[in-house]
């Protein structure tokens, strides 16, 4: 398992995956609670964050999320 710094407010922890794709659990960085994780989504063709129900986002927190996705993608 691998953490991943860069935000502010969020840590991204890297988890084991299947065929080769990475699974990353996006946590608080306050208390450690995990608000979603990035996956990927195969019809898309590419890695995805998808939120825990009830989580609230401000566009700085989506903004790290997004260029975290950015930095997965070859």
């Amino acid at each position: 398992m691998t953490t991943a710094t860069g935000s502010e407010y969020l840590a991204f922890v890297e988890e084991p995956g299947k065929q080769g794709r990475r699974i990353v659990a996006v946590r608080a960085k306050s208390t450690g609670q995990e608000l979603g994780g990035i996956t990927w989504y195969g019809r898309w063709r590419q890695y995805t964050f998808i939120p825990n129900p009830a989580t609230l986002w401000s566009q700085d927190c989506l903004d790290d999320i997004a260029a975290f996705i950015r930095s997965m993608t070859p």
